[in-house]
């Protein structure tokens, strides 16, 4: 259900600028694959480039889910788990923490409101 959801139909909930003045002119869009995540931010870019090669089908790196995405894992065999997330940096050292914050938080938000009133 997530994947039939059109860029364009979720988009226009996002209320938020985007930081870059491109607001309304660029169409946010939704990448779907395997999402790694650990229990520290991984900024190695030996480590990251070797994880790409490992698993070439990874989306991105990331460690908020990694404690929901277990207590799922071993508590209920028939539960599933879907994360939405939103990007708002790259964990480098040339980051701006807040710069992409809201956007990307207002992005998930409208992503998982379009996909709740799919399934409902």
């Amino acid at each position: 259900m997530a994947r039939e959801t059109e860029k364009l139909d979720w988009g226009k909930r996002i209320q938020s600028k985007r930081p870059d003045g491109t607001h309304k002119r660029v169409n946010t869009l939704a990448h779907f694959g395997v999402l790694m995540s650990g229990q520290q931010v991984v900024t190695d870019s030996d480590l990251v480039s070797k994880l790409q090669k490992d698993w070439p089908e990874t989306v991105g790196l990331e460690m908020e889910s990694v404690g929901a995405a277990m207590a799922v894992y071993e508590n209920d065999d028939s539960a599933t788990f879907l994360m939405i997330k939103g990007i708002s940096d790259w964990a480098d050292p040339k980051k701006a923490d807040n710069l992409w914050r809201d956007y990307a938080a207002d992005a998930a938000a409208a992503f998982a409101a379009h996909l709740l009133t799919r399934v409902s």
